[in-house]
């Protein structure tokens, strides 16, 4: 009787949770709840990962964990339909964190439990944004925006593409802003892509990942049309060490590789000259 009593509380498990992976495959899902879901991302201070790794049920509705950096979950949300649910693991009731289905401007309250990880509201900014990441440009993004009444830590921007789920976001940390961007992902469900990318009518130059690194790192850079095209590093005294482009390009997306063996530990400097375009970021080397 007890195996069987396991075995049907099992199948009832499989069947719900299976309904909610069907929710998360589907096409309608902006934010992909489900076990193993993960994103990785680089940025200028360290890299992150958040994971989802435990289910928690309350009030007979399903929630997911999410665990930052391999810690226990941090957070535990639920999905339904085009929004997303934030527990309070204080009383057990829940926010509303994200609606994929609010008019641009739109906002919401949450819980004072979160002012200083999602803010004190959450307003609805964009939806249709465009997010460039390491992985490839993502259209039709929708971009949340979250009020910061906490400067010690939270986020401040979060971007999500239809079927992938998060993928760029700027945070606060302890020590300052920091701008993390997609690495990677492994996730159960996929996108669509379109299969001609406009053309870029921007110039920009990315921030280099993984940083810090040792000793290759990679640098992307967009150009807006076809023009000589200079990238060059310096040391912090502005000595020159290194070109790494110096040619005419068309107007595109390109990633180039630079590779630090042979110099020393320290901050240096890449900028990109195009046209009457120029910018400089700032990269650290560590050995």
């Amino acid at each position: 009787m007890k195996t069987l009593t396991q075995f049907l509380l099992l199948m009832i498990i499989y069947s719900f949770c299976s309904t909610v992976y069907s929710q998360s495959t589907n096409g309608s899902s902006y934010f992909p709840i489900a076990i193993n879901n993960e994103w990785k991302f680089s940025s200028q201070l360290f890299p992150s990962a958040e994971k989802y790794t435990d289910t928690l049920r309350i009030h007979n509705k399903l929630y997911f964990g999410l665990s930052v950096q391999e810690f226990e979950p941090n957070y535990y949300f639920r999905e339904s339909g085009d929004q997303v649910f934030i527990l309070s693991l204080t009383d057990s009731t829940e926010n509303l964190l994200y609606d994929f289905n609010a008019d641009v401007g739109e906002s919401w309250e949450l819980n004072g439990d979160y002012n200083c990880s999602y803010g004190f509201d959450v307003t609805l900014i964009s939806k249709n944004d465009t997010v460039s990441t390491p992985l490839g440009d993502f259209y039709n993004c929708i971009h949340f925006r979250h009020s910061q009444v906490c400067m010690d830590a939270g986020i401040i921007d979060t971007w999500f593409v239809k079927g992938i789920g998060k993928v760029r976001y700027t945070e606060v940390y302890f020590v300052g802003m920091g701008d993390f961007v997609l690495e990677d992902y492994n996730i159960v469900t996929s996108v669509n892509q379109p299969d001609e990318h406009p053309i870029p009518f921007t110039y920009n130059l990315f921030q280099n990942y993984p940083n810090p690194f040792n000793p290759i790192t990679n640098i992307r850079f967009r150009i807006a049309k076809t023009g000589l095209v200079t990238i060059k590093v310096h040391d912090i005294l502005g000595n020159e060490v290194m070109i790494l482009v110096n040619e005419v390009k068309p107007a595109g997306n390109y990633e180039i590789e630079f590779d630090g063996t042979g110099l020393p530990s320290g901050v240096y400097f890449y900028q990109l000259k195009a046209g009457k375009y120029f910018e400089t970021k700032k990269m650290i080397l560590l050995k």
